[in-house]
Parts: C-alpha cells; sequence; structure tokens
C-alpha cells in the first residue's frame, strides 16, 4: 500500500524580514510570561512559509538557531533594538526585502531602501493560511517521531546491550522502543513504527535509496503490520503475547521486500515462522530487544526471498493463527495510520488516560482510578516498581506521579520517586469493560471528577505541529526535527543524523 505525498506548500516567493518581537506583541497571548517559549513558536510558524526569511529579536541572545529560519538578535539592547539592525539589512539587500512590522518609524526607514512593507496583523494571516494549507504526511511524522525517539534511546541500557550484536537493526529497533516514547496504534496495540523503521532505515541506506524511496517502503510494512495486528486483538494480548514483536516481523518483512524488490508473500511467510515476543518482557529490557529482534527477522526473511526462498503465505498464516490465536490480514480500505497514536509522555500507552485524567485534579486523597481491562493487561505493574523500566508499566504509580509532579518526561524515569510509590498505594485501581479501551475516569468518595477517554496524542486529539516539533527537538534537537524536509536526500544520512552511523 503507498501513501500519499502532502500538498505542495509552496507559494510566496519574497524574501522576508521580520521584526520578531513586533510580530509577537501583535497577540495578546500572553508571550510575555515566557518570551524565549513565544520566540520558538514565531521560529517554527516562519519555517511553514518556506521561503528565504530573517528574523531578528530584541533581548538577550540564547539557543535559537534553525537550519530553514535566519534568526538573529540585536546588536544593542533596549527599546526598538532591532530596528536598527533590521534597517541595516534592508540597506545591504541587493533585492528589495519585504520587511514585516506595525512600527511606523522603521516601516518609513526600510521604505526608503525600497522595501516593500506588511503588517504584523496581516502577516500572522498569511502564516495562519500556510498552517491551514500544510497537510504534514503522517507517515513522516510518526517515521520523525521514531527517530528521534531511536536517537535519545541509543544511550539506554538495552540499546547499548543490543550495539553489541553488531546488527544495526536490532541496535535501532532496541533503541527506537526503549523509552517507550514512540508511535502506537490502539486498535491492535501495537508499535508499528518500531519493527518497521529501523528495518526501512537501514536497508535503504545499503542501497543507497533516498528518503522518499524508504519512506514508500516504510509506510508499506506500517499499513502490512497494522492489518496483522488488528485482526489479531485482543487474542494476542489474551494469550500473553506482545504484539508489536509477534506481528513486527512480517512488516518488517514488507518493507524490505518492497526494497530489495523480493517476493513480498514469501517474504512474509517467512518471517511468520518466527513469530515471537512475550507480554512478560514488559517492565524490562527484553520488551525493546524483543522487538529490534522482531525487526531482524523481518529483514532476513526478505533477504531470502530475494535469494530465492519460497514458502506458502496461506500454509504460514494457518501456522501462525494455530500457534499465537492471531490471525494474518491484509490492509484493507482503513489506513492505520489515520489511527495512529503519537505519544505525550513516555511510558505505556495504557497509562495515557489516567496520566490526563491525574493532571486535570489535584486531589490527593484516597482516589480510585478506573480503566479498561485490557489496560491493566498492559500496564500491569503495582504501587511501588523496582525502577523506571517498571515504572512505565504501573497505572498507580503513574497517577501518583502526575498528582505529585505533573505528567512524567523522559527524565522522570531515571529513578522511582518515593513519594509517589506511597501516595500511589492509597489509590485504588479497579477495570470496567464498558469503558473504552483508552479511557479512565478517576473518583474521590464514589464521585466523578475526571474522565479522559481519548488523551493528548490520539486520533481523537492529536498534537499540534509545534507540540510535535517541540517533542522531537526536546528527544534529538533541531536537526532531527528538519529531516524529512528533503526527500530527495540519501537514507544514509539519516542515520547519520541520529547518531547510527
Amino acid at each position: 500500500m503507498g501513501r500519499e505525498r502532502g500538498a505542495d506548500t509552496g507559494g510566496l516567493s519574497t524574501r522576508w524580514i521580520v521584526d520578531g518581537m513586533n510580530v509577537i506583541g501583535a497577540r495578546p497571548t500572553g508571550w510575555w510570561r515566557d518570551r524565549p517559549a513565544a520566540m520558538r513558536e514565531l521560529v517554527d510558524d516562519l519555517r511553514r512559509l518556506r521561503e528565504p526569511v530573517t528574523v531578528v529579536f530584541d533581548g538577550k541572545p540564547f539557543d535559537l538557531e534553525d537550519s530553514d529560519v535566519d534568526v538573529r538578535f540585536a546588536a544593542r539592547r533596549g527599546r526598538n533594538a532591532a530596528d536598527d539592525d533590521i534597517a541595516a539589512l534592508v540597506a545591504e539587500s541587493t533585492e528589495p526585502p519585504c520587511v514585516v512590522t506595525s512600527d511606523a518609524e522603521l516601516a518609513e526607514r526600510v521604505r526608503q531602501h525600497g522595501a516593500e512593507v506588511i503588517g504584523a496583523g496581516a502577516f500572522r494571516a498569511r502564516l495562519e493560511e500556510r498552517a491551514a494549507e500544510a497537510t504534514p504526511d503522517p507517515y513522516a511524522l510518526a517515521f520523525v517521531d521514531w527517530l528521534a525517539c531511536a536517537a535519545r534511546g541509543r544511550a539506554e541500557p538495552a540499546a547499548r546491550a543490543a550495539e553489541t550484536l553488531g546488527d544495526p537493526v536490532i541496535h535501532a529497533g532496541a533503541a527506537g522502543h526503549v523509552l517507550d516514547f514512540d508511535d502506537t496504534y490502539l486498535p491492535g496495540i501495537a508499535h508499528l513504527t518500531a519493527p518497521v523503521a529501523p528495518v526501512a532505515l537501514v536497508t535503504a541506506a545499503e542501497l543507497d535509496c533516498s528518503a522518499a524511496e524508504m519512506l514508500d517502503a516504510y509506510a508499506d510494512g506500517f499499513e502490512a503490520m497494522g492489518a496483522i495486528a488488528r485482526a489479531s486483538h485482543p487474542a494476542l494480548y489474551d494469550r500473553g503475547w506482545h504484539p508489536t514483536a509477534v506481528c513486527g516481523g512480517a512488516g518488517a518483512a514488507v518493507a524490505a521486500a518492497r526494497l530489495f524488490e523480493a517476493d513480498r508473500d514469501a517474504a512474509v511467510a517467512i518471517a511468520l515462522l518466527r513469530a515471537s515476543g512475550l507480554r512478560a518482557a514488559f517492565g524490562s529490557h527484553g520488551k525493546s530487544l524483543q522487538v529490534g529482534m522482531a525487526a531482524s527477522t523481518g529483514l532476513q526473511a526478505a533477504r531470502l526471498a530475494a535469494g530465492g526462498a519460497r514458502v506458502p503465505l496461506a500454509e504460514a498464516a494457518r501456522g501462525f493463527a494455530e500457534a499465537t490465536c492471531g490471525r494474518y490480514a491484509e490492509p484493507g480500505d482503513e489506513a492505520a495510520i489515520e489511527e495512529n497514536w503519537i505519544k505525550a509522555w513516555p511510558c505505556c500507552l495504557q497509562t495515557h488516560g489516567a496520566i490526563e485524567a491525574a493532571s486535570q485534579v489535584r486531589d490527593r486523597r484516597a482516589l480510585t482510578v478506573i480503566v479498561h481491562p485490557v489496560s491493566l493487561q498492559a500496564a500491569a505493574y503495582g504501587p511501588r516498581p523496582d525502577d523506571g523500566l517498571q515504572a512505565k508499566f504501573s497505572i498507580p504509580y503513574l497517577t501518583a506521579f502526575t498528582l505529585l509532579h505533573g505528567p512524567p518526561r523522559v527524565e522522570s524515569f531515571d529513578e522511582v520517586d518515593p513519594g509517589a510509590c506511597d501516595l500511589a498505594e492509597r489509590l485504588e485501581v479497579r477495570t470496567d469493560t464498558d469503558l473504552l479501551e483508552s479511557e479512565c475516569v478517576l473518583q474521590a468518595d464514589g464521585a466523578e471528577i475526571a474522565r479522559v477517554e481519548a488523551a493528548l496524542g490520539s486520533p481523537q486529539r492529536p498534537m499540534d505541529p509545534d507540540a510535535l516539533r517541540r517533542k522531537v527537538r526536546e528527544l534529538a534537537g533541531e536537526s532531527l526535527a528538519n529531516a524529512l524536509h528533503d526527500l530527495d536526500r540519501p537514507a544514509a544520512e539519516l542515520l547519520e543524523l541520529a547518531g547510527f552511523r
């Protein structure tokens, strides 16, 4: 199944010089409470122009570099300090630029040098039009999200152990999943990118393919894995299987088979013969390691198919069903990417409803947390996890942690918080089959005080583009946030960008 590329968002062909604080101040958003955040948001907005743009800010310089936007700080301090710098830039320009400002005095100065001027309010409207026109490729979003997780996860013990095997796919697969911050497909409770992306990336780099060719192979594998995971849910979970690992080999095989131009059915069949992975690994290094090994299985299966090996897919699918109680299926009309979550917090997806519900209250009495039974299957650890990996799979602990500190970050799992454990022991966790699989209800003294049906990051409530970009930037820096802006770049550059070369 191929992917549909986003619409071309080209348009304005002007060189822009932007009076940064004037544009920020044009909207009473409370920006003055966090000036650096407002500046970052404007730079993110300017990137959407996809045109030459320089923005000049007043104030003390800080790290605000961006590969697509020329960011500068005024040479002097004080009110309207950027005016002189902007006027000098205009005077030096060989082609008259368009200056964005609502400052009448600055507008008059730059017009004397032939510049056009547009007011901050009108420019904001143009930026909003660009944002409305932009249709980001959801596969690219999910891939970059995973790549950032992998870049940050390389330092984790499980990923370092995987690196010793000398298999780049197992290494990248473990690194991309170890934080449990990568995207998740709820209809199969499976991380579809985790085993497919490392195979698409490593294989595309090996074959000197472009990022576009890699992304197409990844999309095929993503959808193939999603179809199997959906058809096999909840049977796999109920029998103790880990759907990401069990179904991941087949998805990875499809991605690699496309790049190798190998027999797809044979590759999938060979991968199904080795399907494995247990929920017993949750809360340990085993969870990310078995995802990396599933990815490697898929790549090996595609190599065997490319070498002429043939296994009947129908027979392999029958054996898969007999052994796992899962079911092989082909992608249908409903694309899995449309129901994919991009996670807001680095822990088991089935804890996210409890985290968001807890973030809405400040009541620390003996609360009751009510979730669907599958949430307690996935996040089964009790109130006193032994370490950060187990903490990612504890509903009472993460509820208590959020009540005390707010939603968790990557660093929150460096160690277990004793105060959260103490509070978690006073929480009751119950299940209710009438709830949605990702739903959570908080009660105090039998009365409902918070309910979350679909947490932030879900298809129903996706994070906005700026929040997604901040996530990637915080995990791995600005360069990865722009990783797929140029789909003609070699896939090998992405491996290097994420630190795997």
